[in-house]
Formats: structure tokens, sequence, C-alpha cells
């Protein structure tokens, strides 16, 4: 009759957490670091003498940052994060990082804004999100833009998930520049999906080994980038610009009515219908391909240079002038016409 009880206050109990809001759950066990401190209280921050202290303020202003516990979101506001010294979180792990959300049981989701101006991430690690239970997932948001820069024993941004694994960047413009080892790494478990997405902002990795590796830590599992909104994903490292450890189920592709451009070192490609945003330099060494069912239009108040190669395929539209002395290369349309009978 115990035995009973006990399994029905277990079930009940079961019950009971299911019906909580996931957010609430998973941010109630993320553990969050910031410069080297844990976070845990919401409110304003400010760096007094190299701690970050708690201050008034419900909107960081400038040089500060906010946290929001409840949705585990970190709002920075032109602020400068550096931690040079490894981090010990929760289980005995240690982990170099100046920004790091990790959680031994639940699945992490750390959301980032950079509210305006932009905002330094640096020391011996970048950006890590480490779930050691479930997905792994990031979201960069602007307006303003964020810069993960001279990381000495690491990568720029780390997601590592035993489920899947997410970076989504939003209508931010992120740069990653001199670290260690990778300019993005995203690793997730056997059999589980990593993804990023890019929509309406930008994602440039270099100075680095790879910009973008999508490493299995197990076995095999889909990975893919997706651009919209007229993205732009610039990646280039030393021995690769993306690098995925499944090639064959890696897929790269727009969504949306607007796409992206997508440089895989010194190749780019557009992908979907996309309308220049920025100024863009094709240089001497790179192409940029407008496939088949792509098109590319540049604005009168915008300039594309091209010093190097632009090819349109048969079935790709390129609206608009180039300036430069490079390669144009457009191939025939070709239609075919009904035959009399």
């Amino acid at each position: 009759m115990m035995r009973k009880k006990i399994v029905s206050l277990c079930m009940a109990l079961v019950l009971c957490l299911s019906l909580l809001p996931v957010t609430a759950l998973a941010a109630g066990e993320i553990e969050l670091y910031v410069g080297g401190q844990k976070i845990t209280e919401s409110g304003c921050y400010e760096n007094q003498n190299g701690t970050w202290t708690k201050v008034d303020g419900t909107e960081p202003a400038n040089g500060q940052f906010s946290y929001d516990a409840a949705t585990a979101t970190l709002t920075l506001n032109q602020a400068k994060i550096v931690n040079y010294q490894d981090v010990t979180v929760g289980g005995g792990f240690t982990y170099p990082g100046s920004v790091i959300a990790f959680s031994q049981s639940a699945d992490v989701s750390l959301t980032i804004v950079v509210s305006q101006g932009t905002s330094n991430i640096t020391g011996t690690g970048g950006i890590r999100v480490v779930s050691k239970a479930g997905d792994a997932s990031l979201s960069i948001s602007g307006p303003g833009s964020l810069e993960v820069k001279n990381v000495s024993n690491d990568s720029g941004i780390v997601l590592i998930g035993s489920k899947n694994v997410n970076l989504g960047i939003n209508s931010a413009d992120v740069t990653i520049s001199n670290v260690q080892y990778y300019g993005v790494q995203l690793a997730a478990g056997d059999a589980c999906k990593s993804t990023a997405t890019i929509n309406d902002g930008n994602l440039t990795a270099s100075g680095s080994t790879v910009g973008i590796y999508f490493m299995r830590l197990y076995n095999d599992g889909p990975s893919s980038l997706t651009v919209s909104g007229n993205a732009m994903v610039d990646t280039e490292g030393s021995t690769g610009g993306i690098i995925n450890g499944s090639p064959d189920s890696f897929q790269i592709g727009a969504d949306g009515e607007s796409g992206g451009i997508v440089f895989n070192g010194k190749s780019g490609t557009v992908y979907g219908n996309v309308t220049l945003q920025d100024n863009l330099t094709i240089n001497e060494d790179e192409t940029l391909t407008v496939g088949k069912d792509a098109s590319l239009t540049v604005p009168e108040d915008v300039t594309l240079t091209n010093n190097g190669t632009i090819n349109v395929e048969s079935g790709g539209k390129l609206e608009g002038t180039t300036t430069g002395n490079g390669t144009l290369k457009i191939a025939p349309t070709i239609t075919t016409q009904p035959q009399d009978v």
C-alpha cells in the first residue's frame, strides 16, 4: 500500500511539472556566467573596478548589461565583457568563456539582445552554451552589433548539446575575428539536428581555423545553414570557411520570400531572391555565383564592386549595375519552342 502511494505521488509530481511553462523550468536550471561571474538575479549590471555589480534601473545604460532570469535573456548596451580565467560550472566542469550558459539537466536556451551600438566579448573564450541533457540554443538579435574577438584559447561561439543545437541571428551584425580555433562551433548529439539560421542580419567569421564548424560529437545527423531577409554570411578560415562533419546531410538554403548570400571561404553563392543591403566587393580571388532560380538585385544607392568573378547561371538573374574590373559571366537562358506535329 505504501509503495502504491509513493508511485502515485511521483506520477502526480511528474504531471505537475509537465504543466509548468517550459521556459520557466529551463531558465531556472540555467547557470549564467558573465565575465567569469555567476549571475543569478534579474536586473542591470555595471562593471565597477573589474566586478559586475547590480545597479538600479530596468534598462541597461551605456556600458551595462541586464539579465532576465525568467527568460534567460542577456541584454547588452555597448558592454565590454572580458574574462581570462577558466570557469567551473555545475558538476565540476571547467570551460573558458566570457559568457557561459550551462545546464547539467535541462535544455539551455540563451537569448542575447544587443540593444544599440557595438558590444564586445573577448578573453580566453567567447560565448559558450552547453546542455549536458538536452538542446543548446543561442539567439542573437539586434538592432545593435556584437563583436567576439581576440579569443586566445577557444572558439568564438560554441554550442554543445546532447540533443539538438541551434544558432539564430536576427537583425543583428555579429562579427567574430582572431580566435584560436573556430569562429562558430556547433556540436549536436547522436542523430540530432545542428542548425544555424541567419535572418535580416550578418554573420562574419574570420581569423580562425574554420569559419563555421558543424561538428558531430557522436554519429550522423542533419546539419543546415539557412538564410533569409537578405542576410549575409561571410566565413573564412585558414583551413576552410564552412566545414561539416556529415557532408551528405548538410544543406545550405534560403527560407521565405528573400534569401541571402553565403561566402564559404572565397566562394560566394546567392540563395533565393536577394536585394543587396550594403556595399559589397568581390575581391580578385573571389567568386560570386547567382544560381538557377536565384536573383540578386543591386539598388541604385548600393554598390556591387566586382574585382573577381560573378557567375550568373542559366535561370539566375542579376539586376542593377556593377562596377570594378572583374569578370561577369552570364549564361544564356535556353527555352524550348513547341514543335509542330
